[in-house]
C-alpha cells in the first residue's frame, strides 16, 4: 500500500482543473483474486458517477497485454458511492486495452 499525502491530493486536483482534465479510471492490484475492497471503497481517487476502477490479481505478475482483459476485474462507480462490477460486454463498451 502506498499513501498520497493531503497537500499533494490537493496539488494534483488543483492541476487537473486548471488543465482541465480529469481522471477517468484507477489501476490497481490485490495480492491474490482481482475484487474491490472495503479500503479501495474508502481511498478511490476517482468518485464520480461512471469512474472505472481496475482491479489486477497476482500484483498483475501473470498479467501482460494480452491476458489484461481476462485478468482484470472492472468496477465503475455508480449512485449511492457504491462501486459496481462491470461485465465483460460493459467492459468491452469503455475500456480498450492496445
Amino acid at each position: 500500500m502506498f499513501w498520497i499525502p493531503a497537500v499533494s491530493m490537493v496539488e494534483l486536483k488543483q492541476r487537473i482543473r486548471t488543465d482541465r482534465l480529469y481522471i477517468a479510471a484507477q489501476v490497481h492490484s490485490h495480492p491474490r483474486e482481482a475484487f474491490h475492497s472495503p479500503a479501495d471503497d474508502k481511498w478511490a481517487i476517482v468518485r464520480h458517477e461512471g469512474a472505472l476502477s481496475i482491479v489486477l490479481p497476482y500484483f498483475a505478475e501473470r498479467t501482460t497485454i494480452d491476458s489484461f482483459m481476462t485478468h482484470a476485474k472492472v468496477f465503475a462507480h455508480a449512485a449511492g458511492n457504491r462501486w459496481q462490477e462491470l461485465t465483460a460486454s460493459e467492459v468491452e463498451l469503455c475500456l480498450k486495452v492496445v
